[in-house]
């Protein structure tokens, strides 16, 4: 009877010990399957910074065929990567960075580095889970807004100081030279024009954000755009005895 009673004890005890693994290996495998699914690199690495586990996106960013066991500096060849991770080790406290992966391709991550503690391997119970944002696109688009305001700078210069170089011609010389009036006031409002122009245009792209916009296509002459140009700029050429040639 007692051998009786304690082979049901280690049979209900077997039972539940069974039931746990397969509840916890279930919920491994959820995480596997979530974790190799994401677009984001992540990688998982040991004390001794070894990797534990490495997603196929993360895999896609090495030429190595084994990944698992070897360090993350053989893995992962940026030293940017490498070193926050290594100071993630050092402090024990999270860390985040943008890094440059490949500036040849303008790619770029935003990586960030949690320290775990308690999390029992072969060399200790410390991991750094490394998550890797991509953030290329963002890139670009920081880079082109950059270079759109620098060149809606000037632009919007350009009018301007012909406006403003225009009115101070007129004030000086309307006494003087009361013939000239007309042709500096026609000028004036050509580039008064060309500013409105843009202010427009810079109007319209701020709305493209939010809304769709239809954009109008229309052919023009490059020798008429020449010749506006160059009658924008003709008096202050004349002035610093600049000549403009417009050839065929």
């Amino acid at each position: 009877d007692e051998l009786g009673d304690l082979n049901h004890s280690i049979n209900v005890m077997g039972s539940h010990l069974k039931n746990r693994i397969d509840l916890i290996t279930a919920k491994r495998d959820q995480i596997q399957a979530i974790v190799s699914r994401m677009i984001n690199p992540v990688v998982l690495v040991d004390d001794h910074l070894n990797v534990l586990e490495i997603n196929p996106a993360a895999a896609n960013l090495t030429d190595n065929s084994q990944y698992v066991g070897k360090n993350i500096s053989d893995v992962i060849l940026n030293e940017d990567i490498n070193h926050i991770i290594r100071i993630t080790l050092e402090k024990k406290q999270d860390q985040e960075s943008a890094v440059c992966f490949d500036p040849v391709k303008g790619i770029y991550y935003f990586v960030h580095t949690t320290y775990i503690e308690g999390i029992s391997t072969l060399s200790g119970t410390g991991t750094i889970l490394v998550v890797m944002n991509d953030i290329s696109g963002m890139k670009r688009l920081d880079d082109m807004r950059r270079e759109f305001s620098a060149n809606a700078s000037h632009e919007l210069k350009t009018p301007v100081t012909s406006i403003m170089g225009y009115v101070d011609t007129l004030i000086e010389t309307y006494r003087e030279h009361p013939e000239n009036i007309g042709r500096f006031l026609g000028i004036i409002k050509k580039q008064s024009d060309r500013l409105a122009r843009i202010i427009e245009d810079l109007l319209i792209l701020s709305r493209t954000d939010s809304t769709y916009i239809r954009l109008e296509k229309e052919h023009m002459m490059a020798d008429e755009l020449i010749a506006v140009s160059v009658s924008n700029v003709s008096e202050m050429a004349a002035e610093k005895n600049i000549t403009i040639e417009c050839g065929d």
